[in-house]
């Protein structure tokens, strides 16, 4: 009873963390979009921060309700590895950024558990065809220099190769997707959610539907009509497919579409619409 009880305590904990890190997220690149209060590196690795705590928490948290006991251990291991390897960035984060390549043993072994980090984190979230493709390239990166030409490459060092990965503060983790993804795409998923929440994307995806109704291809148009919409005020395709896609995407294969035409239609449309009905004060700082 009282293991019970004590497991159910740490769930409620686990609950009201959860929120408090959401919360947090929110508040924090709310400000760091209008008065930048950190340094850039130390930025991304606050952005870092959040998504892996937001990632394995839940994932720990459901485990326990679930009473899987392994599962539970080796996600509680992933958190404390997650604030090992952000908390050693956040520390010396100065120090890599002004000698890249020339690392230390215990860079080296921050460097690799923060890439497979970010490998499982992307394995929980997306499954495994991302995070594939991304061991494929590590796995080149080790192993080219044995492959015939032109496919090889000469010998590459696991000290360059752990810094291009994982502790250069310019490439790898570090590079410049995770400041698209700290100061564009977060944002754009949030807004994603405020029109969900305020049935604005209904409204949107509707308007479609009356436009695509009685045309030939209509849930096709609906897709462009609906992406249109969105358009004019995101301007990111990235942000396009997160609002009206999981809506239009359904829709065209529901009607008849193949999944790869859906897909296609989708693909095809949002860089396009997004760059013509985007405010261009938008696409000049994007």
């Amino acid at each position: 009873m009282e293991t019970i009880t004590g497991d159910s305590k740490l769930q409620k904990g686990l609950g009201f963390t959860i929120a408090v890190l959401a919360m947090a997220m929110v508040i924090y690149h709310l400000i760091a979009v209008f008065f930048s209060p950190l340094y850039p590196v130390l930025h991304a690795n606050t952005h870092l921060t959040f998504v892996f705590l937001m990632i394995f928490l839940p994932a720990l948290q459901m485990a326990l309700e679930k009473g899987r006991r392994l599962a539970s251990i080796v996600l509680s291991i992933l958190v404390l590895l997650s604030l090992i390897g952000v908390g050693y960035v956040y520390i010396f984060a100065e120090r890599l950024e002004m000698i890249p390549g020339r690392l230390s043993t215990i860079d080296l072994v921050i460097g690799v558990v923060l890439v497979a980090l970010v490998t499982e984190a992307c394995r929980r979230q997306t499954g495994m065809a991302l995070p594939g493709f991304a061991i494929a390239f590590i796995a080149y990166a080790f192993l080219g220099h044995y492959l015939p030409e032109p496919f090889g490459h000469p010998p590459i060092s696991f000290i360059r190769i752990m810094s291009w990965f994982g502790m250069d503060m310019s490439s790898g983790i570090y590079g410049s997707l995770i400041y698209i993804s700290a100061n564009i795409i977060f944002l754009f998923i949030l807004y994603g959610v405020i029109l969900e929440l305020t049935r604005a994307r209904e409204f949107f995806t509707m308007l479609g539907l009356l436009v695509g109704r009685k045309i030939r291809g209509g849930a096709a148009q609906t897709s462009v009509v609906a992406s249109g919409l969105v358009g004019m005020i995101s301007g990111s395709p990235a942000a396009n497919i997160v609002i009206t896609g999981t809506v239009t995407i359904p829709l065209m294969k529901r009607t008849g579409f193949k999944p790869t035409v859906a897909a296609a239609v989708e693909a095809s449309i949002r860089p396009w619409i997004c760059s013509v009905t985007a405010p261009s004060s938008f696409l000049e700082t994007s």
